[in-house]
């Protein structure tokens, strides 16, 4: 088991997304920095290591495949999860992928099958019982 919370990185350009994607994984014990841009999420990786990245994929400037190629090339360890209104085109279906809007519930068990069998179950539901759906 995970000793340490697991840290992870959400990088998208609307910050409702990241908010509501932080909340999630902060709620279920995960450290969580938040970057609305690759250049922000670049200067993150360069003073904290990232057990999962969450990488949207249609940001401006430097898009999220772009941003995840360089992930993986500086981190090979790196565990990348996609996330975008639109299905990824045939190169990059090779990345793990959540189409928006997704349930919390979906995204908790993407990023534990990414982080591993130590992150647990999923542990946060809506308080209402009927989750939002996160980037609608």
């Amino acid at each position: 088991m995970q000793s340490d919370p697991y840290r992870v990185l959400v990088v998208d350009d609307e910050p409702s997304v990241c908010e509501a994607i932080k909340m999630v994984l902060w709620r279920c014990g995960c450290q969580v920095v938040v970057a609305h841009n690759a250049v922000e999420a670049l200067t993150a990786c360069q003073t904290t290591s990232f057990h999962l990245a969450i990488v949207d994929e249609m940001m401006p400037g430097i898009k999220g495949n772009e941003l995840a190629a360089i992930l993986k090339k500086d981190h090979p360890a790196s565990r990348i999860l996609m996330i975008s209104a639109f299905q990824l085109r045939k190169p990059f279906r090779t990345l793990d992928f959540l189409l928006k809007p997704f349930t919390p519930q979906a995204l908790w068990e993407a990023a534990f099958k990414l982080m591993g069998s130590g992150a647990g179950p999923f542990c946060c539901p809506s308080p209402t019982g009927n989750p939002a759906a996160i980037g609608a």
